[in-house]
């Protein structure tokens, strides 16, 4: 009768350990994921010309774990409609940095490589979007085109 007692109380020990150390330290290391809300718009010139091609990227800011950085294909009449990298629409509420890039052109330099230049770079692009808790529809991006005196001479 003791023996079985005593095989008892070792399972019995393991699983309090258990319950007491392993069940909360689990239960603590996932991170928090902010949900995604919608978020959609257009992108235009300062003279509201729709900017037809492109895509968009979405750099939280500042950067933190409950946010992951996100994108959008900008359409031939310059709307965007977000979506997470891990493939779901829309992106957590938040402020981000809006970084642009384009195609090159095969062979030819695609005019909006120069023209929105200081989009393309996380550290020099001036766009910010600040998304609130219940989403964004009809945003409006808006582009300076670089003056033709800043041109580079080809």
């Amino acid at each position: 009768m003791r023996r079985h007692q005593k095989s008892l109380r070792r399972p019995m020990s393991v699983l309090l350990w258990a319950a007491v150390v392993v069940v909360p330290f689990a239960a603590g290391c996932g991170k928090q994921v902010a949900p995604n809300v919608p978020v959609s718009g257009k992108v235009v010139t300062q003279f509201g010309i729709p900017i037809d091609e492109g895509r968009m990227t979405f750099v939280p800011d500042p950067p933190d774990g409950s946010r992951q950085s996100s994108g959008a294909s900008i359409g031939a009449d310059g709307s965007f409609t977000c979506y997470s990298t891990s493939g779901g629409m829309g992106i957590p509420a938040g402020r981000y940095k809006v970084v642009l890039s384009f195609a090159s052109g095969k062979g030819n330099v695609n005019p909006y490589l120069i023209a929105f230049a200081k989009y393309a770079l996380l550290n020099e692009t001036p766009l910010v979007l600040d998304v609130p808790p219940e989403g964004l529809e009809d945003a409006v991006i808006e582009l300076d085109e670089l003056d033709t005196e800043e041109m580079p001479e080809s």
